[in-house]
């Protein structure tokens, strides 16, 4: 079970890193 940990970190980042990107642009 850890092990796909690692392999779903990058997944989730990225999601996370979307998220931020459009609370960034809906701040502007």
């Amino acid at each position: 079970m850890r092990a796909s940990l690692p392999t779903q970190t990058p997944h989730l980042a990225s999601s996370q890193k979307k998220a931020i990107s459009k609370d960034d642009a809906q701040e502007d």
